[in-house]
C-alpha cells in the first residue's frame, strides 16, 4: 500500500534585514524537511522591493508544493501591549479591550487589524488583563499585496512570538510547559517572552542582537568574520576557569591572554548587562501582574545560543536557571530544523496540526 505524502503550508518568517522559509512533508509517520532556505533583505525599501527582492530570491529554484503561505509579521509591523482594565456595566471583554486600546494605540482603530490574548491576574484582583496585539492595516495589505507579486497565497499572517511559542510547545511532546522567561537572540533582535500558565504573558523585542556583539569585539580586536565567532563560540562571554585562556588557544587568534580578557570585561560585559537589564525590567512587570508567582527559569534560543557561556552569565546577573534550546529533534530524519528557523516551523506546524500527533495549541494573531 502506497502511503501518501502531505505536504504543510509555506512557513515564511519576515525580519527586517531577511526572510526565512520552510515547508515540511509527512508521509505516515515520517516527518521531514522538504525545503529550508534564508535569503538577505537588502536597501532600504526593506517593506517595499527590498523585501520583494528577498521572497523572489528565497522562492528562487525551490521544488516547493503549492504557493499556500503562512507568514510571521516583522516585529516593527505588530504593536504588542499589556494592558488593564474593567468591565463597565453590559460591557463584554473585547468591547472593553477596544475601548482601551484607544489609549494605546498611535493608530485609529479602524485602521488597525486588533487581535487580543487574555492574562491571568492574581485572584485577589478585581480588575482583567489582555495581551493587546495590533497591527496597521495597510501594513497587512501591503504584505498581501507582496505576496501575491510573489506568486503566494496566504490565509495566516501572525506575530512572530506566536510561531515560536508554538514550536516550543511542539518540541515538548505532551509535557507541559512550566511558566518561564524565554529569549531568543538572533543577528538583529533579541525576543524576550514570558510564558505563565501555557500562555504568553509579556512580549518585549530588543532592537539589537548577536551582530552588535560580533561588531563590538571585531572593532576592539581589529578582526572579522569566522575569527569573531570563534571568539565568542569558544571563549564566550564569562571564562570563568582561567585554563580557558591558554596561551595555545590565543595564539591561534594572534591574540594574547591580556587582550582577550580585556574585551570581555571592557566589550561584552557592558553589553550583556543591558541585556540582563531588560530581562529583569520584564519579570519585575510580571510579579506586578500575577502575585505569589515566581519565573526562576529561562530559555536562550537563536544565534545567542551559540555563544559560550553567555547562559551562566545571564543566570548569574538576574538569579534565574537558564538552559539552552536543545534544538528541534521530533523530525523523524537525520537531520534536524536548520538553525533559527524555529519560527518558520511554527508556522508550518499551524498548517499541519490537524494532521500529525500531538496538536499544538492554537495563538491568536492570525489575520
Amino acid at each position: 500500500m502506497i502511503t501518501r505524502t502531505v505536504f504543510s503550508a509555506i512557513g515564511l518568517d519576515m525580519l527586517p534585514d531577511r526572510v526565512r522559509l520552510l515547508q515540511l512533508k509527512c508521509q505516515g509517520e515520517l516527518l521531514s524537511i522538504h525545503e529550508a532556505a534564508q535569503a538577505e533583505v537588502k536597501g532600504k525599501g526593506k517593506e517595499g522591493m527590498g523585501l520583494l527582492d528577498a521572497l523572489r530570491k528565497v522562492l528562487s529554484g525551490r521544488k516547493l508544493k503549492g504557493n499556500h503561505v503562512m507568514a510571521a509579521l516583522p516585529g516593527h509591523m505588530v504593536t504588542t501591549i499589556p494592558i488593564r482594565f474593567s468591565l463597565k456595566e453590559g460591557e463584554g471583554i473585547e468591547q472593553a479591550i477596544l475601548r482601551e486600546a484607544h489609549n494605546y494605540l498611535s493608530f485609529p482603530l479602524e485602521k488597525g487589524v486588533i487581535d487580543y490574548l487574555n492574562l491571568p491576574l492574581s485572584d485577589q484582583r478585581s480588575s482583567k488583563a489582555a495581551l493587546l496585539i495590533a497591527s496597521k492595516r495597510e501594513d497587512i495589505v501591503n504584505c498581501l499585496d507582496l505576496f501575491k507579486q510573489a506568486g503566494l497565497d496566504a490565509s495566516v499572517i501572525e506575530p512572530r512570538y506566536c510561531s515560536l511559542f508554538r514550536t516550543i510547545q511542539w518540541a515538548r511532546q505532551g509535557e507541559p510547559l512550566k511558566d518561564q522567561f524565554i529569549f531568543s537572540m538572533e543577528e538583529n533582535l533579541t525576543m524576550l517572552m514570558v510564558i505563565v500558565d501555557e500562555q504568553i504573558l509579556v512580549v518585549r523585542e530588543v532592537a539589537w542582537g548577536v551582530n552588535t556583539i560580533r561588531e563590538k569585539v571585531g572593532k576592539a580586536l581589529g578582526l572579522s568574520g569566522k575569527k569573531v565567532d570563534r571568539i565568542l563560540q569558544q571563549y564566550g562571554v564569562d571564562p570563568g576557569n582561567p585554563q580557558d585562556f591558554s596561551q595555545e588557544k590565543a595564539a591561534s587568534f594572534l591574540l594574547d591572554d591580556r587582550e582577550l580578557r580585556q574585551v570581555i570585561s571592557e566589550v561584552l560585559s557592558p553589553i550583556l548587562e543591558d541585556l540582563c537589564q531588560e530581562i529583569q525590567k520584564v519579570l519585575s512587570y510580571c510579579v506586578s501582574l500575577v502575585q505569589q508567582r515566581v519565573i526562576d527559569r529561562a530559555l536562550l534560543l537563536g544565534e545567542g545560543a551559540r555563544i559560550r557561556f553567555l547562559d551562566r552569565f545571564v543566570q548569574q546577573r538576574t538569579g534565574i536557571q537558564v538552559s539552552t534550546w536543545p534544538g528541534v529533534s521530533i523530525l523523524n530524519e537525520l537531520a534536524e530544523v536548520p538553525a533559527f528557523f524555529e519560527v518558520a516551523l511554527g508556522l508550518t506546524l499551524r498548517g499541519m496540526k490537524n494532521r500529525l500527533p500531538g496538536r499544538p495549541a492554537a495563538c491568536p494573531g492570525g489575520a
